[in-house]
């Protein structure tokens, strides 16, 4: 095909291309402009969510808080009840045992039931004994234990220390 006057027609769609290449990038860039703002769009609903899962985490946190056992609370109970079962046990009465309040529990699993801590015992003359102590509690009680390896220490130390009135009766 030739234009008028035997001219090779390129030239006129060479023109036509320009201004469809022109046409062809504005729309481009519009449909850009319309992506990102539905990408913000978008993002600034995941955020609304994201905020709304917070509040509902802050929610169940603050509930959970409400049941969550007081650590210092527990450590004077379990030092407290362990300190009565020294003073029943007829076979360490004439030791004059005595639990230092210092007892410094930690949670062994988050939401769980079991602390562990140490307690320091003083025996007659002084000499200090740490007892390992593992406690169970929750909302609806509480149970104790000394370590029997921190229960025979003390025991060792207490006879080591005993009274020589109390050497053959106690």
């Amino acid at each position: 095909m030739t234009a008028q006057g035997g001219a090779p027609a390129a030239t006129s769609a060479n023109h036509y291309s320009n201004s469809a290449r022109n046409t062809l990038k504005l729309v481009m860039m519009g449909l850009l402009v319309i992506l990102g703002i539905a990408i913000v769009a978008l993002l600034g609903v995941n955020t609304r969510y994201v905020v709304i899962d917070h509040r509902k985490a802050a929610e169940a946190a603050a509930e959970a808080k409400k049941s969550e056992i007081d650590k210092r609370v527990l450590a004077v109970q379990v030092t407290d009840g362990i300190q009565r079962i020294i003073d029943g046990d007829d076979s360490l009465k004439g030791y004059r045992i005595q639990l230092l309040h210092d007892l410094s529990l930690f949670q062994v699993s988050k939401g769980g039931t079991e602390y562990r801590g140490l307690v320091t015992a003083q025996v007659l003359r002084g000499t200090t004994v740490p007892l390992e102590v593992t406690a169970y509690a929750d909302p609806s009680g509480l149970m104790y234990e000394i370590d029997g390896g921190s229960e025979v220490r003390l025991h060792q130390a207490a006879r080591k220390e005993q009274p020589e009135v109390c050497a053959n009766s106690c």
